[in-house]
C-alpha cells in the first residue's frame, strides 16, 4: 500500500537477483555508482551545514550535545542488544558470532540524515538554531569518538582467528 515500501522491497529483490545473475559485474558497477552518488550528496549536506552552523556556536549547546550523545548511544545499545538477546533466548543460539553485536553497536555513527532533518526545520521553529547546533555536536562527537575507537572495538570484540 505504500509507494516507499514498494520501492524499497523492489530494490532489495532486484539487487538480490542481479547479484545471482551472470550480470553480477554490472551490479557491482551500479553499486559503485550509488556509492559515488551517496558520497557527493553527503559532501553537499556537509557543505550546507558549514554554511548554516558556525562551529563557535557549539559552545552554547555543550549540555545538550552531551545529553543527546548519551541518549543516542543508550538508544543504539537498546536497539542492538535487546534483539540479539531475544534471538539468543528464542532459538538458543547466537544470531551473530561472539563480539559482532559489540561492533554493530559501536559502529552506529550518526550522520547526514540527522543534520539534514535539523537543517530542514522551518525558520520560525522554536529554538531551531539550538537544535541544529546540538545535532551537529552529536554528529561530530560520535564521528570523532566512535570513529577513532572503532578499530580498537573491532580488534577487541572479534576473535583473533576470524
Amino acid at each position: 500500500m505504500s509507494g516507499i515500501l514498494a520501492t524499497v522491497i523492489s530494490g532489495i529483490v532486484l539487487g538480490t537477483l542481479m547479484r545471482r545473475s551472470p550480470m553480477s559485474a554490472l551490479a557491482g558497477e551500479v553499486e559503485d555508482l550509488w556509492d559515488v552518488i551517496a558520497f557527493a550528496l553527503t559532501s553537499l549536506v556537509s557543505l550546507l551545514i558549514g554554511f548554516a552552523i558556525a562551529l563557535a556556536a557549539l559552545g552554547s549547546a555543550v549540555v545538550g550535545i552531551i545529553v543527546g550523545t548519551i541518549a543516542a548511544i543508550v538508544a543504539r545499545g537498546f536497539i542492538v542488544y535487546v534483539p540479539a538477546l531475544v534471538t539468543r533466548l528464542m532459538w538458543r543460539t547466537r544470531a551473530l558470532p561472539s563480539g559482532w553485536d559489540h561492533v554493530v553497536f559501536w559502529s552506529g555513527l550518526r550522520g547526514a540524515i540527522a543534520l539534514a532533518a535539523a537543517l530542514s526545520l522551518p525558520a520560525d521553529f522554536p529554538q531551531r538554531d539550538l537544535l541544529q547546533e546540538i545535532s551537529l555536536g552529536i554528529v561530530l562527537l560520535t564521528l570523532v569518538a566512535q570513529g577513532a575507537t572503532a578499530g580498537f572495538v573491532v580488534r577487541r570484540a572479534l576473535p583473533q582467528n576470524a
